[in-house]
């Protein structure tokens, strides 16, 4: 026997919500620590040699942060869209076959049969 195959609309669009709010959330974390590390960024003594010997590598690892938090949230954001792509695929797909079946009910129940 041929294995069913069924897509929950329902459960898909809760999903494609969910994984809206961590888009979300990872634009905020990116946001947040940005807000945090500003006032961090000036230091004092910053042409003595200790500064100098630090800085580059903090500026790195700022940088490393930034770019890792804002790859997570394209990488959410690719995941909603192919949620989103397949959900409206799945969704045609039902019509589809809701209006063949029909179709084919009208044609088998035309007028005049029971």
């Amino acid at each position: 026997m041929p294995e069913v195959f069924s897509a929950h609309t329902a459960r898909m669009r809760q999903a494609t919500s969910n994984i809206e709010q961590f888009i979300e959330a990872a634009d905020g974390i990116v946001d947040h620590f940005r807000t945090v590390i500003a006032p961090s960024r000036p230091w004092p003594g910053q042409n003595d040699e200790f500064a100098r010997q630090l800085r580059p590598g903090e500026i790195d690892e700022w940088e490393t942060a930034i770019n890792t938090c804002n790859s997570l949230a394209q990488a959410v954001a690719a995941i909603a869209r192919g949620v989103m792509a397949n959900l409206a695929d799945f969704q045609g797909t039902q019509e589809g076959a809701i209006d063949a079946i029909n179709e084919q009910s009208n044609r088998h129940n035309g007028p005049g049969r029971r």
